[in-house]
């Protein structure tokens, strides 16, 4: 899982996030502060990307990658004009 006040979190025994983008520290006053790829978000965009790598591990997909889309091609589109 993430980091969160420096120590690795694992749930149920699944690490969901092997490359430790997501990190998350308290601030002086004990707020929480949220980071992806050294990037401040919100603790709730937080929560959502840590969904978002539980649910890909169990489709059996990596976390980090991210699908592109390549169905047009030659051939693929039906003109209005044929």
């Amino acid at each position: 899982m993430a980091l969160v006040d420096g120590k690795k979190d694992i749930v149920l025994g699944v690490d969901h996030d092997p490359d430790d983008r997501l990190k998350m520290d308290p601030d002086p006053d004990g707020l929480p502060v949220a980071t992806r790829d050294g990037k401040h978000i919100t603790p709730t965009d937080f929560v959502d990307a840590t969904q978002e790598n539980i649910e890909r591990i169990q489709k059996g997909k990596k976390t980090k990658s991210i699908g592109y889309f390549s169905g047009i091609g030659p051939g693929t589109l039906r003109k209005s004009y044929e």
